[in-house]
């Protein structure tokens, strides 16, 4: 007979588990409003906003225009604004890994001076232009399209903590 009421426990013990579970899920599916239809959506905006923050514990930057190089969505493409205060080759080099970690493709512009991208948005360019347009990240991994083959900063900044480095390319691995 022990043997019997063993085995009830345990029988007992799964569907406990599994009502609570399954309540646990109804729960959840109550409490959080985006749990829905459009789950996936979701997960991927949580995806996406977590990724941010990895690439912005490197360097905090604006995006000022992102799209997809060669109407590619897994590839990226972003003009950012970072601060003058975050401007080193070990910071560029860090955010530009971090930004194309996970792509084949990117095209990255990095300023420190929103008038240098109006300009170039422009092509009315004086030396803000010259001092503020840091660097020109470009990888495309891929056999298509322009770049192949590249992964690699060039060093856009004339005048300025980086103007050492200018005209000069940093190939990363």
């Amino acid at each position: 007979m022990s043997k019997g009421k063993t085995i009830l426990k345990i029988i007992c013990g799964l569907v406990i588990l599994t009502l609570v579970f399954f309540f646990g899920l109804i729960a959840l599916t109550l409490i959080d409003p985006n749990l829905d239809d459009n789950s996936a959506l979701n997960q991927e905006k949580i995806y996406e906003e977590s990724e941010n923050q990895i690439i912005n514990s490197v360097i905090n930057f604006d995006k000022l225009r992102e799209w997809n190089p060669d109407d590619d969505i897994h590839a990226i493409g972003l003009e950012i604004l970072v601060s003058k205060d975050d401007v080193t080759e070990e910071n560029i080099v860090k955010l530009a890994e971090s930004i194309a970690s996970n792509t084949q493709k990117a095209v990255v512009k990095i300023y420190q001076n929103r008038q240098a991208w109006e300009e170039e948005q422009s092509r009315n360019y004086t030396d803000v232009y010259n001092q503020d347009y840091l660097a020109f990240y470009v990888k495309n991994l891929t056999n298509s399209n322009a770049y192949r083959g590249f992964n690699e900063i060039r060093w856009m900044q004339e005048k300025g903590d980086l103007q050492d480095l200018f005209g000069t390319k940093t190939k990363l691995k």
